[in-house]
């Protein structure tokens, strides 16, 4: 999974949106076009559990192995309900974590290889066995219309929902 408006860890985010890495003339064309058609900017989100939520080092740990071994939706809500009734109320950067599990556990269920967004393109190959198996609308990637990162992460779940199941 690849959310360029998600990072993870502690420290800062890296600046910069990969632009201009390229230096022949038809990959400036279509990186201008695509920074005219990117619509507004989104703000970055870190999706951890800090320190200062969860202070105990091994219980952290033990939070990340459960988000990382959960397959099923009812597992998932099980660990939002321990961590809220241990340690009350979610910051913004766990809630964002708890939203990259459940896009992780969705694309699964959906038959969903990876889930990458590019500016405002949702990209979600599928898992079936071809090559740039994309799922598209039309001869375009979805596009997502959040600004913020918590809602824009709700529009990815919401249309991991809306597709069919393999």
């Amino acid at each position: 999974m690849k959310l360029d408006f998600v990072f993870v860890g502690e420290g800062t985010p890296r600046e910069g949106n990969g632009r201009g890495r390229h230096g022949d003339g038809y990959t400036a064309i279509r990186d201008a076009e695509d920074a005219a058609s990117e619509g507004p900017p989104v703000a970055r989100i870190q999706a951890r559990i800090a320190s200062a939520y969860v202070s105990e080092t091994r219980l952290r740990i033990d939070f990340y192995r459960r988000l990382a071994l959960a397959d099923t939706l009812p597992a998932l809500k099980q660990i939002e309900s321990d961590l809220r009734d241990r340690f009350g109320k979610f910051s913004e950067e766990v809630r964002a974590l708890l939203l990259v599990t459940e896009i992780r556990i969705r694309a699964e269920q959906k038959g969903i290889l990876s889930v990458e967004t590019e500016s405002s393109r949702l990209k979600c190959q599928r898992h079936s066995g071809q090559r740039d198996d994309w799922v598209m609308h039309g001869t375009r990637f979805p596009r997502l219309t959040a600004t913020q990162p918590l809602l824009r992460l709700k529009e990815v779940i919401t249309f991991l929902n809306n597709l069919p199941t393999p």
